[in-house]
């Protein structure tokens, strides 16, 4: 079972620079932004940053629902570490196969 740390509340009200949920997940403010964020190592040790989306922090239901869903992001992008599968190299495919079928019409 996975250990957070964070509430919606302080998602809410989170100052600026990064707070961290647990397990890589970090939530990074900056101005009047706020971004989630699942550090990891790859088998090389290099560390990667993902980029999981904006928090909605306009209210502590938005907090509360932002922080549910990017958890569950999270997972899933743990789930294809324990397959050997690189989150970044992954969507990164993805997307470029999304870009030529666009390409194609």
């Amino acid at each position: 079972m996975p250990k957070h740390m964070l509430s919606a509340r302080q998602v809410q009200v989170a100052r600026q620079g990064d707070t961290h949920d647990g397990e890589g997940l970090i939530l990074r403010v900056q101005g009047r932004s706020a971004s989630w964020v699942l550090r990891y190592r790859v088998a090389s040790g290099q560390r990667r940053d993902l980029g999981l989306g904006p928090a909605d922090r306009s209210s502590i239901d938005a907090a509360g629902a932002s922080l549910t869903g990017v958890r569950e992001l999270a997972d899933e992008a743990r789930d294809q570490l324990k397959r050997g599968i690189d989150p970044i190299d992954a969507r990164r495919a993805g997307s470029k196969v999304e870009w030529g079928a666009a390409m194609k019409r």
